[in-house]
Formats: structure tokens, sequence, C-alpha cells
């Protein structure tokens, strides 16, 4: 669930490309920004607190120092048990966007204090949380799929999933025309990215999920 500032974000659905700032040199953080800058549209700042996830990472301090060295849309994942306290020290710092989770105790309490704070969701639709629901009421796991660099994305998203706790696994489109499409079973759900929004390596996929009743969700630049 992602909450927004003011500064525009781009449209609702549209692929961005977002290097993690954890993937980093934190000893040389403004070259590695700068690197990156140029082939980016946003920034992506993991922020753990050892309680939420084992990991402990970045806080609102190291935020501020990444504000002076770019001008990227800072989004700021907030893998933390209670996102609420710390809204107001990130959007000080000079986030752009906070992602928060929707598992997390009082998520309504974290909204109301964004929008006091005004922190915006109106750039996500019903569409995403129609999504984020079908992901959390999934019995098995999260099925992800895209075809070249939509597929590295994929492949990224299914890795995240798994290691925040949610079953997932990544399938190439060519290797599910060819065998694998028996791993998508009832319970699961199928997330399948394309920027163009018609990769004919994904027609298998999609129409394996109508046949077995298998929820999907499309992540495209396109909105139709």
């Amino acid at each position: 669930m992602t909450l927004m500032t003011s500064t525009d974000p781009g449209p609702a659905g549209a692929l961005r490309i977002a290097p993690s700032v954890l993937a980093a040199d934190f000893g040389d953080l403004a070259s590695a920004v700068a690197t990156v800058t140029p082939a980016s549209d946003w920034l992506h700042v993991d922020v753990m607190d050892g309680h939420f996830v084992p990991n402990i990472s970045i806080g609102p301090p190291v935020v501020a120092s990444l504000r002076r060295h770019t001008d990227l849309y800072l989004d700021c994942h907030l893998m933390i048990t209670d996102p609420g306290e710390y809204l107001e020290a990130f959007a000080k710092a000079g986030a752009d966007g906070v992602t928060v989770h929707a598992e997390v105790d009082g998520i309504d309490t974290v909204l109301a204090e964004a929008r006091a704070l005004g922190l915006l969701a109106d750039s996500l639709d019903a569409s995403f949380t129609k999504a984020v629901d079908l992901i959390l009421a999934a019995k098995g796991r999260v099925i992800v799929s895209g075809m070249g660099k939509s597929g590295h994305i994929a492949r990224k998203m299914a890795a995240t999933f798994a290691s925040t706790g949610t079953p997932a696994q990544f399938v190439h489109p060519a290797e599910a025309s060819h065998g694998d499409l028996g791993m998508m079973l009832q319970g699961d759900v199928v997330l399948v990215l394309s920027n163009s929004g018609e990769t004919p390596e994904l027609a298998d996929i999609v129409a394996h999920t109508r046949r077995f009743d298998i929820p999907l969700i499309g992540i495209a630049s396109r909105p139709e």
C-alpha cells in the first residue's frame, strides 16, 4: 500500500525503473545514485527495523542525505512494525512516497495519519486494492511472470514476496508454454508484467488461468 506526497509519481499502473539503494555501496551512496539516475524513474529505499523483518537498514537521516544528491522520486518502503510512528520523519527527510504493508496493525490509523501529514493515496485506484486483497487471500503461491526486462522485474518481485513471508515463484513464459503451466494451481494467484500489455509469450499463461479459474493480476504501462 503506497502513500504518495504531492510530488507527481507518474500515471497509476505505469512501469517504472526504481533501483534499490540497499544494493548500493553505503560508503559511496552519492556516486551510486549518480550512476543510476540517468536510467531511472524512482529511487527505492528499503527501510527495515529488525522486527517486522529480520534485517536493520536505512532510516530518515540517510533519506535526508539521499535527497541532497538526487531529484529522483524517493520511494521509501517501510518494512517496519509501526510505520505510522515514522511517517512524519520520512516526509521531513524528503521522501516522495512511502510504501507500507497492508497487514501491519492499525492500517486504517496509518492511512489517517498519512492524510493528516498531507500524504495521499489518490494515485492508486481500486484495482490496486483488489490486487492486494487477492494476494493476501491466496491459499497457494504468487506466481510471477514476464518476458525480457519485465521478466527481470518479475523475478525480483517473486524473490521479494518470498523473503517477506509470501510464498512466491517466478515462472518463465516460454518454459510455461513447454510444460511448466502445470506449476500454476488453483489456490495460487498469477501476477504477470508486460510493458506493452500485449506480450505474446504470456498468452498461454493467461489462457491457463482462465481455464482453471486462477486469479490473474496484470501490470502494464497502459491501463487498457
